[in-house]
């Protein structure tokens, strides 16, 4: 063992909150278990770590797996190496679902064939039964994280920071899973509306982001990264269901209450190791939000827009005209003494 804290068993049990969470709701409901495996930043990509990091994965899906969830999610690249190019992964990680017959949602990085090679941040559907997958790719990159921006003139950076070589997605693919049609949002995209607008029109019930905030390491960037969640929930009225490597991995409900996330004994949801099990609601509304995007704000744009050019040339010739800001009596309001 490496010495990361795990979250004690009585902080796995509880599993509900009496506030904000799905229970005696009379929407369409599923049971989601949600994966943290604590893994540091720089042991994520050792190779004489990898056994040890998939260990830990499975060792806490399969304790999960006897609360009987639906699905169960790990966070954002949690397998250390290619899901779907390594044969000896592939096999462990779909004969792991096979094994607790439960699907899994994993963060793998994928590789783009029609892209020269280059490399796929992915969130992939691994269904229980058959072993198929689906995937979904992050489609809004990190910039000189995951790729450079005009790479043709750019390019030259590479030489002296270490940039991915990754190619964004190309839909928004829903991951379904029984009655639940899932749109999946891979690291920073939760900070982005638009993102899931896009996916609850194209039917999305359910959303969910993967997420490794160990870069943060123990500062106020994860609780601050998790709010962006609680905006997407309310905007949309959907569920939003986050699994971080560490960081915050918590349940939100469609008002933005958060109703359970991973803690250990002494409270805290950084540097912990464990999982948490919630039920969420299925919800698909048609939301202000949702039917006109950022139309309230273009209002208001055009709104200040419109004072600017007509109220502040008035405000300036009334400033000329009385300089010394004296108050003039009104000609025209009874009583005045003007002659």
């Amino acid at each position: 063992d490496f010495g990361l804290p795990v979250a004690r068993h009585p902080e796995r049990e509880r599993r509900y909150s009496p506030k904000g969470s799905a229970e005696n709701k009379d929407y369409p409901k599923i049971k989601i278990a949600v994966v943290q495996g604590n893994i540091p930043q720089d042991m994520k990509w050792d190779e004489a770590k990898r056994e040890f990091i998939l260990k830990r994965y499975e060792d806490l899906t399969r304790e999960a797996s006897r609360k009987k969830p639906d699905l169960i999610i790990w966070p954002e690249t949690s397998i250390p190496g290619y899901l779907e190019l390594e044969p000896d992964i592939c096999e462990r990680i779909t004969g792991l679902s096979r094994d607790i017959n439960i699907p899994l949602i994993v963060g793998s990085i994928g590789y783009d064939f029609e892209s020269h090679g280059k490399n796929l941040n992915s969130a992939i559907l691994i269904k229980d039964k058959t072993g198929s997958f689906k995937r979904h790719s992050k489609l809004h990159l990190v910039p000189f994280g995951e790729f450079v921006p005009f790479e043709r003139h750019l390019g030259f950076i590479r030489k002296f920071v270490d940039i991915g070589n990754f190619q964004a997605g190309k839909e928004y693919a829903l991951l379904n899973v029984d009655n639940a049609k899932i749109g999946t949002l891979i690291c920073f995209e939760d900070i982005f509306p638009e993102l899931v607008r896009n996916f609850v029109k194209k039917g999305a019930n359910l959303m969910v982001n993967i997420t490794n905030d160990a870069w943060f390491k123990d500062s106020s960037a994860p609780f601050q990264h998790a709010q962006a969640s609680v905006f997407r929930a309310i905007e949309n009225r959907v569920f939003v269901v986050r699994c971080a490597n560490t960081g915050l991995s918590c349940f939100i409900d469609e008002k933005g209450k958060v109703y359970d996330k991973i803690r250990d004994v002494r409270g805290r949801n950084i540097d912990v190791t464990g999982f948490s099990i919630a039920e969420v609601g299925l919800l698909n509304i048609d939301t202000f939000y949702k039917k006109y995007g950022d139309l309230f704000t273009l209002i208001c744009i055009f709104v200040s827009i419109i004072g600017i050019v007509f109220i502040t040339p008035i405000s300036y010739v009334k400033q000329k005209s009385n300089p010394q800001g004296i108050d003039l009596p009104n000609p025209l309001k009874e009583g005045s003494k003007v002659k």
